[in-house]
């Protein structure tokens, strides 16, 4: 009877259930929390490129989407907020970043590619159109689809000063004069030369970087 009546006991069997309750609805409260933000391994995942992890925190985990094709790398992913992150988990666009941002990774890769470009030798051609019909067309770019600059006849000379998979950048020697464009590699004999048969001027003429339609 004297338990019953005893205050302080009455206290203890009254705060140890109110206290596991608090802990239960705080546990539930921290798993409902995790479940739709993820951990900070899960966020952190995504930081491989040197922007800090307050990014992951604002950007939160990108959806299986790819982008729309020719818009950016295949395999990169875009976020809610329009963030793009390659394969990897890099970030190559983001509305966060400061103006003049660059990746630093992607930017490493790109000057090891060009300095490599640097290092190979420049490879040389002289050439002869060889088409079955009269003329061939020299183009605007490496493309059927590109307008048309110049009707070479069968037999025309001139130099490849880039030789790409079916298309190489050329100077003709027409008769009416030096013609530089675009011609099918399949229509052209070609014989590689050393640079220095090539003209200095043929040599100093800048080759346009245009992507290749297959033919």
């Amino acid at each position: 009877m004297q338990g019953k009546n005893n205050p302080k006991l009455n206290n203890y069997r009254f705060a140890i259930p109110s206290m596991l309750g608090y802990y239960l609805i705080l546990g539930i409260i921290t798993i409902l929390y995790f479940f739709a933000n993820g951990t900070k391994y899960t966020r952190d995942s995504y930081h491989q490129d040197g922007v800090s992890g307050v990014m992951n925190e604002i950007i939160g985990v990108p959806r299986t989407e790819e982008p729309e094709a020719g818009d950016h790398p295949e395999g990169s992913y875009v976020l809610e907020d329009g963030t793009v992150l390659s394969s990897d988990g890099y970030v190559l666009e983001s509305p966060y970043l400061p103006e003049g941002w660059e990746n630093p990774v992607a930017a490493e890769e790109t000057t090891e590619e060009a300095a490599e470009a640097e290092a190979a030798p420049r490879q040389f051609y002289r050439l002869k159109t060889a088409t079955k019909k009269q003329i061939l067309h020299l183009r605007e770019k490496p493309s059927l689809s590109a307008p048309i600059l110049y009707r070479m006849p069968i037999g025309t000379p001139g130099y490849v000063l880039s030789k790409g998979e079916d298309w190489s950048f050329i100077v003709a020697e027409t008769k009416d004069g030096i013609e530089t464009g675009f011609a099918a590699n399949r229509y052209m004999n070609m014989e590689e030369i050393p640079p220095e048969e090539v003209p200095e001027e043929y040599r100093a003429i800048p080759v346009p970087d245009y992507p290749e339609d297959p033919l």
